[in-house]
């Protein structure tokens, strides 16, 4: 399919119908030639069963070319996920001009780690990195990815949602998939601005940035990436005496054009001390745009 129909498909479904659509559609053509080897290896004794599920597992490499990056591949998700880097060119030209060695990158929905890894790997392991993914299956996957890529005590992964208000709040799940994305704090609104109905909700941890940095005496970041389906404004709400202290160098935020959050996001910024230098189309969904914002000279 190309690209123009990608993202007309994009526009006419919304991304979370497009997710979905586009799931179903590898699961067909995946299913076809799986389905009869499944079936087979269901029949074994749970023993067996679990042996051959264990030595099945596999490691391909990020499609990341200026360093070794793996990734554990369990999950059609975890395919779409080695391609990161030709995904979003921007966030990772961002990474090598900005993160250097002896800087604190925050990477906030890290999902399975793809941009983690990358300002890792760009690093040379030198940076202190901190990755927040709340989604339960996507988390253990990441801290997997962490292991197989030897990152030790470099990167702190962290399974906790970030908010304006710090407590227990409900995670509603789009997919329980590791990998899987499109989830919501609080409300079940999608990134499209519209409800959708959880395929499962649980509690989870929250916190305001502020608060956790403050309780955990994490290391104040110089560099942020927020890209979390349209939660970004209560994520930045959270965050306004880290974002105020001068710390923090450069943001890379996603945004949705269409919806009034892209100017919430904006103002949020812009009262903060903070100006857009770069705006990156997203090369997958012509609605979206990548925000990158650095302090301005008269901020406060």
């Amino acid at each position: 399919m190309s690209t123009n129909l990608r993202n007309l498909g994009r526009e006419v479904l919304g991304p979370t119908r497009y997710q979905r659509l586009s799931k179903l559609k590898a699961a067909v053509q995946y299913g076809l030639f799986a389905s009869p080897l499944v079936r087979l290896v269901s029949l074994l004794p749970k023993r067996q069963y679990v042996q051959v599920r264990e030595n099945l597992k596999r490691i391909e490499r990020l499609d990341y070319h200026s360093g070794d990056v793996k990734l554990n591949v369990e999950t059609l998700e975890h395919v779409g996920r080695l391609r990161s880097c030709a995904k979003e060119p921007g966030t990772v030209r961002w990474i090598e001009a900005h993160v250097r060695p002896g800087d604190v990158f925050y990477d906030i929905g890290a999902n399975v780690g793809a941009y983690t890894l990358v300002a890792f790997r760009h690093t040379h392991g030198r940076s202190s990195i901190v990755a927040f993914e709340p989604a339960f299956a996507t988390f253990a996957t990441l801290c997997e990815n962490l292991a197989t890529n030897q990152c030790g005590g470099t990167v702190i992964p962290l399974n906790v949602a970030l908010t304006e208000q710090t407590g227990v709040l409900t995670f509603n799940f789009s997919d329980t998939t590791s990998g899987a994305a499109l989830h919501a704090v609080g409300e079940p609104i999608s990134q499209d601005g519209e409800s959708f109905t959880p395929v499962y909700a649980q509690p989870v941890l929250a916190y305001r940035l502020d608060d956790l940095i403050e309780q955990m005496d994490l290391p104040s970041p110089n560099h942020i990436k927020i890209d979390v389906d349209g939660a970004e404004p209560s994520i930045l709400r959270g965050a306004e005496r880290t974002l105020r202290s001068g710390n923090v160098r450069s943001l890379l935020i996603e945004a949705n054009d269409t919806l009034p959050s892209r100017d919430e996001i904006v103002g949020i910024m812009r009262d903060y001390g903070y100006s857009v230098s770069e705006r990156i189309n997203a090369l997958t969904m012509t609605e979206f745009s990548y925000y990158l914002f650095e302090r301005s000279h008269q901020g406060s």
